[in-house]
């Protein structure tokens, strides 16, 4: 049986245990996803090959477009989508291609060194492209963590059959709270009636939308 000279030890061993492992050293915490921001101007414009431009409308749109890619690399989605509206040569698809070849070379970073659990997924893909696809093709633009999904609008509906607005109805609800780059040469005047209120509403679903009038011919500015 224990005596209480034994009981008395073994009290006074607990304690000792307890103060010791209070005094000790606590283990380090987790890091957590970076907060400054991972892209910034100067280099997103070395990635796109494009010399420093004079033009508030596009400065801004870069802008959006490297607030968006900051976003990404650390899994915030407050705001997952940004659309661009520009003419033929505006700059929006150069804008748009260069922001997924960052993603979709800092894909593993974002994991190991931002907020994603996996090396994140990124894909790029025409409109028109898209509508003449099948299964795979058109599921990868719906699954991808981040997608480049250019020029919607450029399609002909010459009998507005509503396939076409179908497809992209369903391709923006899957990429609703996705990470997104759209562009498109329609106005966000004419989107009800170029498509209908459901795509309307799902391009403006969480999204920052930025527009191009093509004043700085961006073609002719790349190094």
């Amino acid at each position: 049986n224990e005596t209480p000279m034994d009981t008395t030890e073994a009290v006074l061993s607990r304690l000792l245990t307890i103060a010791t492992a209070s005094s000790a050293t606590p283990e380090a915490t987790p890091t957590k996803p970076p907060t400054k921001p991972r892209f910034k101007l100067a280099s997103v414009l070395g990635w796109l090959q494009i010399k420093s431009i004079d033009d508030p409308e596009w400065t801004a749109a870069t802008r959006a477009m490297i607030s968006l890619l900051n976003a990404w690399h650390r899994n915030d989605r407050t705001m997952p989508r940004l659309v661009i509206i520009g003419d033929a040569g505006s700059g929006k698809t150069t804008l748009a291609t260069g922001a997924y070849r960052v993603a979709a070379t800092h894909g593993v970073e974002a994991w190991t060194d931002g907020g994603w659990p996996r090396p994140a997924t990124a894909s790029c893909h025409r409109w028109s492209e898209l509508l003449d696809s099948r299964g795979e093709v058109f599921q990868d633009a719906c699954r991808s963590d981040f997608a480049v999904i250019d020029d919607i609008g450029a399609e002909v509906d010459q009998f507005r059959a509503g396939g076409m607005t179908e497809k992209l109805a369903s391709l923006l609800e899957h990429r609703r709270n996705k990470f997104s780059i759209i562009t498109t040469n329609i106005p966000r005047a004419q989107w009800a009636f170029r498509w209908d209120k459901r795509v309307e509403s799902r391009l403006y679903h969480r999204a920052v939308i930025t527009e191009l009038s093509g004043k700085t011919d961006l073609r002719r500015s790349q190094l």
